[in-house]
């Protein structure tokens, strides 16, 4: 019978990177556990990142995405609230 999970201490085996780099991929969104009792992933989901055609993103990359995307909210509501001000003038207090 197949495995359908696979441990942290065995994935990072097979990746030759240390557990803490394991869960910081984790931390990271790249990987998702599975709900048991002990921290183990969906060999699925490792095959997939492994046959992926796509270059993985390093940790760097998604900090870089994860400020930019705090930047991007950062504006997103600034200008929404501009929007909202604009909307009180030019509308009398009414919320459109």
């Amino acid at each position: 019978m197949e495995k359908t999970i696979i441990s942290i201490k065995e994935l990072a085996e097979r990746w030759s990177c240390s557990e803490g780099y394991i869960y910081k991929l984790e931390q990271n969104g790249l990987l998702t556990r599975t709900k048991l009792s002990k921290v183990c992933f969906p060999i699925s989901q490792i095959r997939e990142i492994e046959m992926s055609e796509e270059p993985s993103p390093t940790l760097q990359d998604v900090k870089m995405l994860r400020e930019e995307n705090r930047k991007l909210n950062r504006e997103n509501k600034s200008l929404r609230k501009s929007l909202y001000e604009a909307s009180q003038v030019l509308y009398g207090g009414y919320e459109v």
